[in-house]
């Protein structure tokens, strides 16, 4: 899809992809304290405690 509107308004592809990309972080980031996500430690052994965030 990326193709086609860099060919129908003569703007780069990997342009429209850096900006779909820039305004889905910016969401993601206006939106994170809505996440619920537990801290997963790789050097704790296992069964240890985790935290939250």
């Amino acid at each position: 899809m990326t193709i086609r509107f860099a060919k129908a308004f003569g703007v780069r592809a990997d342009t429209l992809m850096r900006m779909q990309s820039a305004f889905e972080l910016a969401q993601a980031r206006a939106h994170k304290a809505d996440l619920n996500v537990q801290y997963f430690n790789l050097a704790a052994p296992f069964g240890a405690e985790q935290r939250a965030i």
